[in-house]
């Protein structure tokens, strides 16, 4: 197979996605040339459990691996890294769903907005509006409607705005 896609960062290496000797390394915060670096943050499990999504916030690729080998404790890091593949290239994002239509919802960090992906379509933007301003976590209702927070993470302690959930009926 062919190996995996490389980093958006050309100083980092592939990100680890399951590590049998560190519990947290799909958390790992570090600081690389003085900036900090969030390997992975949003995560998405398919609706039937056979693949698993992730993205870097710091990345602009969203990735999956088949969970069949995840669940396989003889395969070492190294067996894992070229099984991963790059689902598309969405822009920075935090948060990530895959929703019950198999769509997979992802926040748009510098847009504003809020992207989704499905089967052979792509990314498509789905709603941007002045509201969403570092859109975060995702959960979707038993009426079907998406939830979702805004962080306004980059603003620092003294947001200018109010911290909101907001909610689209995809």
């Amino acid at each position: 197979p062919p190996p995996p896609p490389p980093h958006v960062f050309p100083d980092t290496a592939p990100p680890v996605i399951y590590s049998q000797t560190r519990s947290s390394a799909a958390s790992d915060v570090y600081k690389s040339q003085g900036e900090p670096r969030v390997h992975a943050d949003g995560i998405a499990l398919s609706l039937d459990g056979r693949h698993l999504f992730w993205q870097a916030l710091t990345g602009r690729t969203l990735y999956w691996i088949p969970t069949r080998f995840l669940r396989d404790a003889r395969l070492t890091d190294q067996d894992l890294a070229p099984r991963v593949r790059a689902a598309a290239r969405s822009g920075a994002a935090d948060g990530l769903l895959f929703a019950s239509d198999g769509f997979i919802y992802l926040s748009s960090l510098e847009e504003g907005a809020i992207k989704r992906l499905g089967p052979r379509r792509g990314v498509q933007l789905v709603s941007d509006d002045p509201r969403i301003v570092w859109p975060d976590s995702f959960a979707e209702g038993p009426d079907g409607w998406i939830y979702f927070t805004t962080a306004r993470i980059h603003e620092g302690p003294k947001p200018k705005g109010p911290y909101r959930i907001l909610r689209f009926n995809p």
